[in-house]
Formats: C-alpha cells, sequence, structure tokens
C-alpha cells in the first residue's frame, strides 16, 4: 500500500503537439532548452508499505523489521524512475479532440546554397540559426532527422528551401513557401484512452 505519496518537479517542459486531430506528448525536457530530464529535478515524499498475508513465515517476519528502511529506498528511487520514464517519451499519444486550426503550419527558409539548406540544424551563442532548418538532432524525438532534401526556392530565385513532403511527418505544401500538417494521419481510435482524458482535453 502506499500513503501520501507525491512526488514534485520544477523546471520542466512538456511539449503539447497536434497531429491529424490528436493530441500528443512530443516530448518533456527541462529548462526552456529543453534538455534531458534529471532526477534532481524531482523531490519524492510519502511511505510504501509492503506486507504478507501470513506474517508468521521467516520471510515476512525480515520484512516487518526491514519495512522502514524498504519504504525510504523506494522513495529514494522515485525521482531516478521518474526521469527514466518522462525522458523516454517521445510522439505518446493523448487523445483526440485536437481542433484542426491547430494543425501545424510553418514556413521554409531560403537558402543560397542547397548544401546549407540540408545542412544539420545550428545556432550560435546568441540563439541565431547558422545550420540548416530541419535535418540535425531534433529535440521533441529525441533522435537525429536525416533526409529533408530542398528544392528550388519557389518565393525566392536563385535559392533552395526544404521540401514539404519530406519533412519530418506528413505535410503538404499549402501554397508556395508554407507547409501544413495533413489532414489524415494513420492514428488510432481513443479506445484505449485513460478516463481522466477528457478533463485533460478541456484544460488544454
Amino acid at each position: 500500500s502506499v500513503y501520501n505519496l507525491m512526488a514534485r518537479f520544477k523546471s520542466l517542459r512538456a511539449e503539447i503537439e497536434c497531429h491529424g486531430g490528436w493530441f500528443y506528448l512530443g516530448g518533456v525536457g527541462q529548462d526552456a532548452e529543453g534538455t534531458p530530464v534529471t532526477p534532481e529535478r524531482f523531490v519524492a515524499s510519502g511511505e510504501v508499505n509492503v506486507q504478507c498475508e501470513s506474517s508468521w513465515s521467516a520471510f515476512c517476519m525480515a520484512l516487518e523489521l526491514g519495512n522502514k528502511h524498504l519504504s525510504d529506498e523506494v522513495i529514494k528511487l522515485l525521482p531516478k524512475i521518474l526521469a527514466g520514464w518522462l525522458g523516454g517519451v517521445s510522439q505518446l499519444m493523448l487523445g483526440a479532440g485536437c481542433p484542426g486550426a491547430l494543425h501545424n503550419t510553418l514556413s521554409v527558409m531560403p537558402y543560397r546554397e542547397k548544401e546549407c539548406c540540408e545542412g544539420s540544424f545550428s545556432t550560435d551563442r546568441w540563439g541565431c540559426l547558422v545550420g540548416g532548418q530541419f535535418n540535425g538532432w531534433h529535440r521533441s524525438l529525441r533522435q537525429e532527422v536525416k533526409g529533408v532534401s530542398c528544392e528550388p526556392s519557389k518565393t525566392d530565385p536563385h535559392h533552395w528551401s526544404a521540401k514539404c513532403s519530406s519533412l519530418p511527418g506528413t505535410y503538404t505544401e499549402l501554397t508556395p513557401g508554407v507547409c501544413r500538417e495533413a489532414d489524415h494521419m494513420p492514428v488510432g481510435n481513443c479506445s484505449g484512452c485513460n478516463a481522466g482524458w477528457p478533463r485533460t482535453l478541456r484544460g488544454l
């Protein structure tokens, strides 16, 4: 049994995304940069009580004597468990109800050279983009994005911009230079959604 179990956290960043009418938890990081979650960001408290049905066995008597120590160790491990679990979240489907107006829409940037357009994402010390727009390490997916290709820009002559159909996810060209998430994506139904999802949806 568990008593007054509580885990507090500080300065975490949850990325809520909308794909094909569904809300997703893209990833969880810490601080504005979204760096990997560490156990130090959690403070756990409470008590875990483990009991046997029959208290006359040697094992159950030993368990009774060490119950306080066992509870303390479990509570001590909880920050590591939470950090490992939340740090591994990637594109977790939360539930349906995301309106069409929240479809991801983005503009593709023009580059003078195709190689620069397809280069890895990078920013300088001031946060200005100095690399490609899409390829490279993706903060939410927690993996490296490859394969985004560029084509002659339709809005800037003699420049290159990313091809919408090659972006991670399912994107189509809305207007020249603008990519929009497709209306239909291969997602399931909400039969396995948690009972608390409707209340969470109202909050979103």
